[in-house]
């Protein structure tokens, strides 16, 4: 939601729809990345810069890397992701 709201903050007021979509897209991707499952219509097939749950699982187990939440680009940038 904060992407969201930051945005509201820079540039005005959003449409309530793109809010909720914003918001259920969050969601669906966090339930994605929390189940565990490589779901085979995710957005990980149509945008390889993101984060697929065993990036995420890595994260849990590891606790040293694979910081980013959504795009595994700042990963990539920043060297967190370099162990997975």
């Amino acid at each position: 939601m904060l992407g969201s709201f930051s945005f509201c903050y820079y540039f005005g007021n959003v449409h309530v729809i793109s809010m909720f979509f914003w918001i259920t897209f969050k969601l669906c991707q966090s339930i994605e990345a929390h189940s565990g499952y490589d779901i085979p219509f995710s957005i990980n097939c149509f945008f390889p810069l993101s984060a697929n749950p065993d990036h995420h699982d890595y994260h849990h187990m590891a606790f040293v890397s694979n910081f980013a939440s959504s795009f595994i680009v700042w990963d990539r940038l920043i060297g967190t992701g370099a162990k997975y």
